[in-house]
């Protein structure tokens, strides 16, 4: 059985729903020992996200706890 972490090391580089990003998406950098790096990105499902107010947080970047990416990736 693979751990939350090791499952997580697979998803580096790429994007999820993130209820916490302004633009409800972010991408995955870093997995750490037990948070996670995600950089805010725009939201090509939903352009009117990406307005002046939000479009000044694309690029940032973020550290959420494992669990809570996790659930980001795979609803558990």
């Amino acid at each position: 059985m693979i751990t939350e972490r090791e499952a997580l090391q697979r998803e580096v580089g790429k994007t999820c729903s993130d209820n916490f990003s302004p633009t409800l998406r972010s991408k995955l950098i870093k997995v750490n020992k037990n948070t996670c790096t995600l950089m805010i990105v725009e939201n090509e499902d939903y352009p009117h996200l990406n307005d002046p107010d939000r479009a000044h947080m694309i690029g940032c970047t973020k550290v959420e706890p494992i669990w809570l990416v996790a659930n980001m990736f795979y609803g558990v």
